[in-house]
């Protein structure tokens, strides 16, 4: 490890101390900017992908795979009081695929970590629609894509973080970024 001296009365030497102690904060949150998107982008992923397995609705037949809900899974990242976040989100309806609707819904309860104040209607309701014209619906069964993308990639969490930050290490060794403050 490299020895960094300061020297208390000379103003170049406190700066040069600044300048570093800035790089390396710079290169940690670098490091936590590359763990959160790599978690981000592979829980986006497995989402994708779990969506694909779901059948659409008895009507439609097939399954979510490319579908619009599938395509409008989208990622984005933000700097908030001094750490990096990221956010996954689509379309405003995916809630009620995820969680299922009325009584089929219900029945299914396949993610446990249903919002506060979520309820299934216990009821059937009616709907025009402009193929079938009227039809009646128990509502559809959970698709916990997003819950079961998680329980998987959850396992993987330390994984990416140990990768991140271990490359971030080796890029500081390389650069001799590593000092040790001696009075």
């Amino acid at each position: 490890m490299a020895t960094l001296n300061i020297n208390v009365f000379d103003g170049k030497s406190i700066i040069d101390a600044q300048r570093l102690i800035a790089g390396l904060a710079k290169s940690v949150q670098d490091a936590e900017y590359a763990a959160v998107t790599k978690i981000t982008e592979k829980l986006a992923m497995r989402i994708r992908e779990n969506m694909g397995t779901y059948p659409r609705n008895a009507e439609a037949g097939g399954t979510l795979e490319g579908s619009s809900a599938q395509a409008s899974i989208r990622t984005e990242y933000e700097y908030i009081k001094g750490h990096w976040h990221g956010r996954i989100y689509g379309a405003d309806y995916l809630i009620y695929l995820e969680y299922g609707t009325g009584e089929l819904g219900a029945a299914s309860a396949a993610n446990p970590n249903q919002p506060a104040g979520w309820a299934h209607s216990g009821e059937s309701w009616v709907y025009k629609d402009p193929i079938y014209g009227f039809v009646t619906t128990h509502g559809q069964p959970a698709k916990p894509f997003m819950y079961t993308a998680s329980i998987q990639t959850k396992a993987e969490l330390p994984e990416y973080v140990d990768v991140a930050f271990s490359q971030w290490l080796r890029r500081t060794k390389k650069g001799k970024a590593m000092y040790q403050w001696t009075p």
